[in-house]
């Protein structure tokens, strides 16, 4: 799903970001649209080569991927999961303060990285030793 998402969203970048008056555009439509037909074909050359293979994956996209069958992963792992997960972390009392998540920690070496400058933990213990 993931690969499938980004192809089409790379595919209008890449309409959306062509010179148009120099018609780069058209280029562009044509190499998407070879693309699109290569990977047609090659689902069509498996399906010819791996029969097996080919339905077995095909049932368990259909399983997982169908909001319609009961064993359904779409709705859950996209929807139903992080909201959950997202309204779960309002349940605790303190949840502004983060529960030491690391948050905090990760940006201090980020910081400390591309600024060149001392870690906010390595900066405390200083201060706090003399």
């Amino acid at each position: 799903m993931w690969s499938l998402g980004s192809s089409i969203v790379g595919g209008i970048a890449f309409i959306w970001g062509a010179p148009w008056r120099q018609g780069e555009a058209l280029r562009v439509f044509r190499t998407l649209q070879r693309a699109t037909l290569g990977i047609a074909l090659a689902v069509v050359v498996m399906l010819f080569v791996y029969p097996e293979a080919f339905s077995n994956r095909l049932a368990i996209y259909s399983e997982t991927l169908d909001p319609r069958s009961p064993t359904s992963e779409l709705v859950h792992r996209t929807r139903d999961y992080p909201l959950k997960n997202f309204l779960d972390a309002f349940d605790y009392d303190r949840w502004p303060y983060g529960y030491g998540i690391g948050t905090i920690s990760l940006g201090g070496q980020y910081v400390s990285r591309f600024f060149h400058v001392r870690p906010p933990v390595a900066v405390w213990k200083a201060v706090l030793e003399h």
